[in-house]
């Protein structure tokens, strides 16, 4: 069975480190990763302000974005007011990247978040072999991998349609009384409970909610 990784990566080679080290108060989650060129993926995120961000955070951020050299091609695909997605390009300068490492080793991207220190890893690999070997990995790149929480990966026909992120979401907002009448607990409480951005848990519960109902009615 495979195994669900949580995992942070901290170091000043990793990319966006510059963009997020500037603007620490916006929050990034990204969606995706393309490997059209493998050593240079692109990268969907967005950027989303936190709440005790002022209002100049996300033009600050797009500034700060605009001078990391470890991306290039910045594009906004879309811009809410209070968020944007972006598409970038990992620079062909930039010698730190993961992404061809996880993919070789037959892993997963669940979520990727930024986090104080670094980047918030969620990953599927499919055996503690693979892990190990990543580890290493990250460690030949001076890459410092700290373990959060390792657990085994659900079989595909018990998972229905929500995702393992979604889940553990869904299990925290329970636990914690989100879903109480009183409400007991916040999406910052879950979000705390979970490790990860208001914003990340806001859209993990919203989309678990909208898959589940979609799948009963």
């Amino acid at each position: 069975m495979s195994l669900i990784a949580e995992f942070l990566l901290t170091g000043p080679d990793l990319a966006l480190h510059h963009a997020r080290s500037a603007v620490p108060d916006v929050d990034l989650n990204v969606q995706h990763e393309v490997g059209t060129d493998p050593q240079r993926p692109l990268i969907f995120f967005w950027a989303t302000p936190t709440d005790d961000a002022d209002e100049d955070a996300l033009a600050a951020f797009d500034d700060a974005l605009r001078a990391d050299d470890s991306v290039s091609n910045a594009v906004v695909l879309d811009d809410m007011d209070n968020r944007r997605i972006y598409r970038v390009q990992i620079s062909e300068h930039h010698d730190t990247v993961i992404y061809p490492t996880y993919v070789d080793l037959g892993a997963a991207l669940v979520g990727l978040y930024s986090a104080p220190s670094g980047w918030r890893f969620e990953m599927r690999f499919p055996d503690r072999d693979a892990l190990a070997k990543f580890r290493a990995a990250c460690d030949d790149e001076d890459v410092t991998f700290s373990l959060r929480r390792l657990y085994e990966g659900v079989n595909a026909d018990d998972t229905g349609s929500l995702t393992d992120a979604q889940r553990a979401a869904l299990r925290a907002a329970v636990s914690l009384g989100y879903f109480g009448v009183p409400r007991e607990a916040t999406l910052a409480d879950v979000a705390d409970e979970l490790g990860v951005s208001t914003q990340a848990a806001s859209e993990r519960v919203r989309r678990a909610v909208e898959a589940l109902a979609e799948s009963a009615v």
